[in-house]
């Protein structure tokens, strides 16, 4: 079961992308969201819950950290970028949030940007 529900979660990573990419003027985008919301829904009836960490301390209980990511506009060890959202079942983890997480700039560097260019 356990399985299953972690392979449905890359049909909302999609659905993510996709929202995330598109027009918020597109007429698909609505139909998109809708769709997302309905499969949210779903998975809610049998105890799954995504959850963001964008803007939290980072907590390896919950995030799995793809990265690291220079900037003063946050404290080290922020959440700052989010590139997929986590999930729990029954409020247990099934999929930690997989993120970037703050550091400060090198010496001399104000990077600000917030990115890892």
């Amino acid at each position: 079961r356990r399985e299953v529900l972690v392979s449905l979660l890359e049909v909302v990573d999609n659905l993510d992308r996709a929202l995330a990419s598109s027009s918020s003027d597109d007429p698909l985008t609505a139909g998109v969201r809708l769709v997302r919301s309905t499969f949210e829904q779903v998975l809610a009836r049998y105890g799954v819950k995504g959850f963001s960490g964008m803007g939290q301390p980072f907590d390896p209980a919950q995030h799995e950290a793809l990265m690291q990511v220079p900037t003063a506009e946050q404290p080290a060890g922020t959440v700052v970028v989010e590139h997929a959202r986590g999930f729990t079942l029954n409020d247990r983890l099934i999929r930690p949030a997989l993120v970037g997480v703050s550091v400060a700039p090198p010496a001399g560097e104000d990077s600000g940007s917030g990115t890892n260019e």
